[in-house]
């Protein structure tokens, strides 16, 4: 594995891919990289982050508006795909499950 490898797998390096990826693709990015941190790690999901199917990614509210905070939340990889992330918002605090799909994603209100 690469040095460069080994940093994308961090969180920091992750974190700094996604905000780039984000601007390529022309969306708002506010989140700061505590802010990003404490959101993946409280979702429980940090280790199944992914792009593939039974893999969490990063939603925005009705895929609009930037990654910020209160308008982003943690889902399967695949349902962002299909409904562009048109669920509850990861907010902090304790897990629940969302609405609507018996449980498959986490979202926590975060206050």
């Amino acid at each position: 594995m690469t040095p460069n490898e080994r940093y994308r797998r961090t969180w920091k390096g992750a974190y700094t891919l996604h905000k780039i990826n984000a601007k390529r693709r022309g969306v708002p990015f506010e989140l700061t990289p505590g802010q990003w941190r404490v959101i993946w790690f409280m979702s429980g999901h940090w280790h199944q982050r992914g792009p593939r199917m039974g893999q969490y990614v990063m939603h925005r509210l009705g895929d609009v508006g930037p990654y910020a905070w209160g308008n982003v939340f943690i889902g399967g990889a695949l349902e962002n795909l299909i409904d562009g992330g048109s669920r509850t918002r990861f907010t902090g605090g304790t897990s629940g499950t969302s609405p609507g799909r018996g449980g498959t994603d986490t979202a926590a209100p975060l206050r």
